[in-house]
């Protein structure tokens, strides 16, 4: 068949499935199981909607389950069998994970995956939190964030062809066209260099990837939460004491790992942002607004 006529029957059947599966669940929820008529009409409308977003919910929920959740539950549980020759498993509790932690390339390979939790999140938040006080500082900082903020919308693809360029390497007696090396010659180094099989120093490389797709989130993310946070200090009389305490907090939510690359970075930002807006307290939103 035609790649493009595949890829138009797949956008038909899929947006068509998507539009027919909302229309006939709500047709079925309101005309079926709570129909809006008879002495319990009024709560079955307020059933309804209840139940409502579920449906909305449920084909993420079944898919994410069928293709995260399961899969996670069905790896523990392989885990702890052993595979028998001719088929078949039996079960043999955590010997596998005792043999796995006395290999050395475990602990490398563990090693390798705290780095990259720890720097990357710290480094773009660093980077995005420095982006968005100098931006903000600045007449044309719209600009500047527009042009920092472009790599959130570059694929990992892009962005690899645009580091490969950065850390390419010729012959040394060729031109080098990547950036990296053309550096690294100028101020006097012997031949260029492979920099992505430099021991322990192409992870970080490989960082710098990240980090710069990244920090473009987390600038814009903290550039609202600092606006919010000055705007705030102003209308109300924050102690010095109180922004040093929501500076160490600032500093120690970047210590938080979560479980993937992307996610720590969203994660982190998100909660720095939450951290520095100062919030009333409870018995004045309570009261309401009776200075204003």
């Amino acid at each position: 068949m035609n790649p493009a006529l595949q890829g138009l029957i797949t956008i038909v059947v899929g947006v068509g499935g998507c539009v027919g599966y909302f229309f006939f669940s709500n047709q079925l929820l309101d005309k079926v199981i709570f129909p809006a008529r008879g002495p319990n009409a009024g709560k079955n409308i307020n059933r309804a909607n209840i139940v409502r977003p579920w449906l909305f919910l449920f084909p993420a929920i079944a898919l994410l389950g069928l293709y995260l959740a399961y899969p996670v539950v069905e790896t523990l549980r392989m885990s702890l069998m052993e595979r028998l020759p001719g088929g078949g498993s039996k079960f043999v509790g955590l010997a596998n994970y005792q043999q796995m932690a006395s290999e050395p390339k475990f602990w490398e390979a563990m090693t390798n995956n705290m780095m990259w939790l720890i720097v990357v999140p710290a480094m773009s938040t660093a980077f995005g939190l420095l982006a968005a006080q100098l931006t903000d500082r600045i007449n044309w900082g719209n600009i500047a964030k527009s042009l920092i903020f472009m790599p959130m919308a570059i694929s990992f693809v892009g962005a690899s062809v645009i580091f490969k360029l950065v850390y390419d390497t010729r012959p040394v007696e060729q031109d080098q066209i990547g950036i990296l090396n053309a550096i690294y010659l100028t101020l006097g180094g012997a031949e260029p260099q492979t920099w992505l099989t430099v021991p322990v120093w192409n992870s970080f490389f490989l960082m710098v990837v990240l980090i710069w797709i990244q920090t473009g989130f987390a600038m814009v993310i903290l550039s609202a939460a600092c606006e919010a946070s000055s705007a705030s200090t102003r209308s109300r009389k924050v102690s010095s004491s109180s922004m040093s305490w929501v500076f160490v907090l600032l500093v120690s939510c970047i210590a938080v790992i979560s479980r993937s690359y992307g996610g720590v970075c969203v994660h982190h930002t998100v909660w720095v942002a939450w951290m520095t807006k100062e919030e009333k307290p409870l018995d004045s939103r309570l009261r309401g607004n009776d200075d204003e």
